[in-house]
């Protein structure tokens, strides 16, 4: 089964995009890749178009 996350919108209130941000010890978009990796066999992030930086 593949989990999907979401990625979009500016972060307007929060200063930067919410998937670069700062979660513990990693980003908040790698926290629920690591989370969704426990449920599902694979983990896609789906993005804006305007959206130019690569989460690894």
């Amino acid at each position: 089964m593949i989990g999907v996350i979401l990625c979009g919108g500016k972060g307007s209130r929060m200063g930067t995009k919410k998937e670069v941000l700062l979660f513990g010890d990693s980003t908040l978009a790698n926290y629920q890749a690591k989370k969704m990796l426990n449920v599902f066999d694979k983990v896609f992030f789906l993005v804006n178009m305007w959206y130019k930086t690569i989460i690894t």
